[in-house]
């Protein structure tokens, strides 16, 4: 008798649960961000510095861990600079110009939770290079900064948690080629 009480109290109590998320769910909504209002550029192009601080304030980071491909010279234009010297941030910043990846190196060099690698990435070669640079299953951010048509990488990733966000100026062709996956744009520049 005691055993049914039990499972009746613990199976009422998910249900009381339940309603309160979704009572929370109900009169809280969601609101927007006007993301314009945190642009701010430290090292970013436009205004990225601002918008990741924002986002990574309603978002908690889990490892502070961020992954650029393209990375350039890993200063000029960076989307993650900021957040490794400012915000004690690891990476990986990967750039397939030898030359771009030893300035970047270079760059980097006091900074020993951030590694840099001169390496071109293609969709057979990503989750291998993830396990050699111990990159966390559950990284916080994968910013894609090529110059190139291989939209088919922001479909690709560690198997974790985060999110990955991607910078176009082409919008419409992106989604042409991300077409039959889910897409969320948050701000347009």
């Amino acid at each position: 008798m005691r055993k049914s009480n039990s499972r009746f109290i613990i199976i009422s109590g998910i249900v009381l649960a339940g309603i309160g998320v979704l009572f929370l769910l109900i009169a809280f909504k969601p609101r927007k961000i006007e993301f314009e209002k945190y642009e701010r550029s430290v090292f970013s192009q436009s205004g990225e510095d601002g918008i990741l601080e924002k986002i990574f304030e309603i978002i908690k980071p889990t490892h502070r861990y961020a992954i650029e491909f393209g990375a350039g010279d890993g200063i000029k234009n960076s989307n993650v600079r900021h957040l490794i010297t400012h915000q004690d941030w690891g990476g990986l910043l990967i750039e397939g110009d030898d030359k771009l990846a030893d300035v970047c190196e270079d760059n980097y060099i006091k900074y020993p939770k951030v590694r840099t690698l001169q390496a071109w990435i293609y969709p057979g070669n990503i989750e291998l290079i993830f396990e050699e640079n111990s990159v966390p299953k559950d990284l916080d951010l994968l910013i894609i900064d090529i110059d190139s048509n291989d939209y088919y990488l922001k479909l690709c990733g560690s198997g974790g948690g985060g999110f990955i966000l991607g910078f176009t100026e082409d919008l419409k062709k992106a989604k042409s080629r991300l077409e039959g996956y889910p897409i969320d744009v948050i701000y347009r520049f």
